[in-house]
């Protein structure tokens, strides 16, 4: 969502609702936290920076233990005024996904 179409919809949603709705995500995303996101350990944790290391050519990644990036996934514009807000940089509609690596 591009920071216009965020400060409209702040314009045009009471802040009590953004403040509910955003606690609320943040309440999921944390409980879903254990089972989801797991960080290596012990040889693990080696065995990971050894796949970064051979993965970069390079001993400076030895110590990675993980990666994020994302990418845009090209959706229809949607309907109405807000729809040019999901246009990209590259100049077509989009979401952005981004992902955790390790």
């Amino acid at each position: 969502m591009t920071a216009r179409a965020q400060r409209r919809m702040l314009n045009e949603v009471p802040l009590s609702t953004v403040h509910r709705l955003v606690h609320q995500g943040v309440e999921d995303i944390a409980a879903l936290r254990q089972s989801v996101i797991r960080l290596p350990a012990g040889p693990e944790l080696e065995e990971v920076g050894q796949g970064f290391q051979q993965l970069a050519d390079s001993p400076a990644f030895s110590s990675c233990v993980g990666a994020i990036d994302g990418c845009h996934i090209r959706i229809k514009t949607p309907p109405g005024p807000s729809g040019q807000d999901y246009i990209n940089r590259k100049l077509f509609p989009s979401i952005q996904l981004q992902a955790v690596h390790s």
